[in-house]
């Protein structure tokens, strides 16, 4: 199978298969209550027993069709309201509680939906991680390994399959310098899902973030990635989250970023019979990913990704070492070329 029709046979099974990896619903989730309401809820995100809920993550929950009067409520443990908005994705599927203030590390929760004007809903409890409380270590020279396989996709979510089961890399990323509020990190692509970093490759060198201790935003930076032996660039690819106190992972992860259909186009040229990026974006519609402005130059060729619930585990093969050029002799065998001091 060649690659463009590999990648469009992955992204229809992506598309039919939606968000499998989302958690689902305690008591009360089929949201019926026996007499007219016809709107199911399900897949609550943090699922019903849940014990790693990131504390500044949204609550949600999945509906069947689109209601207006779908709204979430949640608790804490002694019945506390916590305040926030509610709102619906755009298709009206998703319904979405933003949290006033971050809510509390190592902290129980309930989550509760009323749909139909409460004539169904359901209810989840969860509990929140210890990520949130202070970094009690050194984290400069440790490397963290994202991988993305084990991300939730949430947009398009029909590239979220294709993405996920295809990464033939892991994103690594390395903490270069801290000093006070301002941390440096930099970025590497190992040379397998799971391996060690690809000395081939230079080294990503992100712009210096804030750091709100344990709380840290990397990028935008472009970034390049391959899937089933295709180069995939990710535009002002962003990840967000936190060191765990003992800075054995990073988690809470959120990564954004955008994918563009002049850089698609090529792959696909084979199914619409030219490399037109606009040709690319019908085609890309029909599976539900919609073509919108770049935020490089405005051209109507690229489409968001998002995805969360990433966990970047550190360990001695995640360790980044910096690499100053892709045109080194021997870095095959691990020889890279070394950034200048």
């Amino acid at each position: 199978m060649t690659k463009s029709i590999w990648f469009v046979a992955a992204l229809g099974l992506a598309a039919c298969s939606g968000k499998g990896s989302e958690d689902t619903a305690g008591g009360g989730g089929d949201g019926t209550d026996g007499g007219g309401c016809q709107v199911t809820v399900s897949n609550a995100v943090p699922g019903d027993g849940s014990t790693t809920a990131y504390a500044q993550a949204d609550i949600e929950w999945a509906i069947s069709e689109a209601d207006s009067s779908a709204t979430i409520t949640v608790t804490d443990a002694s019945g506390g309201a916590v305040s926030g908005t509610t709102a619906a994705s755009d298709d009206g599927l998703t319904i979405r509680f933003t949290p006033d203030s971050p809510l509390a590390a190592s902290t129980s929760y309930t989550t509760q939906i009323s749909v139909c004007n409460g004539g169904g809903g359901g209810t989840a409890s969860f509990t929140t991680s210890d990520l949130g409380s202070p970094v009690a270590c050194d984290l400069v020279g440790r490397g963290y390994r994202v991988s993305l396989a084990s991300a939730r996709f949430v947009e398009p979510a029909a590239l979220g399959g294709l993405i996920g089961s295809a990464l033939e890399q892991d994103i690594l990323i390395g903490v270069a310098s801290l000093d006070g509020s301002t941390i440096v990190m930099e970025g590497a692509i190992s040379t397998t899902a799971g391996g060690p970093q690809d000395y081939c490759d230079p080294t990503i060198a992100f712009p210096p973030a804030e750091f709100a201790d344990p709380y840290v935003q990397i990028g935008p930076q472009d970034t390049t990635i391959s899937a089933a032996g295709v180069d995939i660039t990710i535009g002002s690819l962003e990840l967000s989250g936190a060191f765990a106190s003992d800075c054995s992972y990073f988690g809470g992860g959120e990564l954004s970023g955008e994918l563009d259909a002049r850089v698609l186009a090529p792959l696909l040229a084979e199914l619409v019979g030219s490399d037109d990026p606009d040709q690319a974006c019908t085609l890309l519609s029909s599976f539900g990913v919609t073509c919108e402005a770049c935020s490089s130059d405005g051209a109507p060729y690229c489409a968001s990704i998002l995805a969360d619930q990433i966990v970047a585990q550190s360990d001695s093969s995640s360790t980044v070492e910096c690499v100053s050029d892709s045109d080194c002799s021997g870095c095959e065998s691990g020889n890279g070329c070394p950034c200048a001091d």
